[in-house]
């Protein structure tokens, strides 16, 4: 119950196995949060949670397309296919809450961060916002935290070479270094050991089971328990690489999602342990498929 997930989260000592001083997980809050405003039943929550996620999934991004195309169909089409997407079934089939959070908030950090490349633009009120939106999905998966980060690293640097000491530089590098350091800081001190032990930034909250390795994710297919079967073919990475010819703002979003579906094929080959599980497996790269799934459709609208 609620009561029990909040004395796990600040408990200072917890009986998992020997016994161990490490502080909890900071999306076990979350959860307890939510099971509080459900009169403490956990399962309850996670139960609701699973079963509205098709739901939630379309009329979150149903929002940020809105804002792309003002056709109708295309909106309800594209919230459709992103509710109905291989990382999305695969997720709930398998009942990965990690990717299912970061699909439900992959919408709202479309909206606050649409003016990415020219972040000085925005608010501090926003960029606050924003990095609130971020620690959540922090919290439920580091893979987010680890393709911000990139993300961040590669774009500054452009920036760096092509406007040097320009005084909005700066301007975009605090904005976007606070929206790396910031949802980190909420998580102290969860996030403070789970950057400590790099193998955790690739583990999403559950035991640790099997992803479907690279091939899958070439696809934009997780892979593994639950799964779509592989000749189930998605159109992401199609739409991603077609987008990357585009004359319009899709092929920007494409590189984007091109990053996600990279770093996606990367971590997918590689086979790690944790939660549970003492033999390594293939990483689950569920989060960074979801990047590039929503950055796909986003691109689609565009080109069409």
């Amino acid at each position: 119950g609620a009561r029990d997930l909040w004395r796990m989260y600040f408990d200072s000592w917890h009986q998992i196995g020997m016994g161990t001083d490490q502080s909890a997980p900071a999306w076990i809050a979350v959860i307890a949060l939510g099971s509080t405003i459900l009169f403490g039943k956990a399962s309850l929550f996670i139960s609701l949670l699973f079963f509205f996620a098709p739901l939630i999934f379309m009329l979150a991004s149903f929002r940020l397309f809105a804002r792309i195309t003002s056709h109708n169909w295309l909106r309800v089409t594209a919230s459709f296919l992103y509710a109905i997407s291989p990382v999305a079934v695969a997720s709930i089939n398998s009942g990965r809450i990690g990717t299912v959070v970061t699909l439900i908030l992959l919408p709202y950090i479309g909206l606050l961060i649409s003016d990415w490349l020219t972040i000085e633009n925005s608010s501090w009120r926003k960029i606050f916002l924003l990095s609130l939106v971020l620690s959540i999905s922090f919290m439920f998966s580091m893979q987010v935290f680890v393709y911000v980060l990139v993300a961040t690293l590669i774009i500054s640097i452009i920036d760096f070479v092509k406007y040097g000491n320009i005084g909005f530089f700066h301007q975009r590098l605090t904005r976007r270094v606070t929206l790396v350091i910031a949802p980190l800081l909420i998580a102290i001190p969860w996030s403070i050991q789970t950057l400590l032990h790099p193998k955790n930034l690739l583990l999403e909250p559950g035991l640790s089971i099997a992803g479907g390795g690279p091939n899958f994710a070439l696809i934009a297919n997780p892979g593994g328990t639950g799964a779509l079967p592989w000749w189930s073919l998605s159109p992401v990475s199609l739409v991603l690489f077609v987008a990357l010819f585009s004359s319009t703002k899709a092929r920007v979003i494409s590189y984007f999602g091109s990053g996600a579906l990279a770093a996606a094929v990367i971590f997918g080959s590689l086979s790690i342990s944790g939660h549970g599980n003492s033999s390594p497996v293939r990483t689950w790269t569920g989060s960074l498929i979801s990047i590039a799934t929503i950055c796909s459709v986003a691109a689609g609208i565009l080109v069409l």
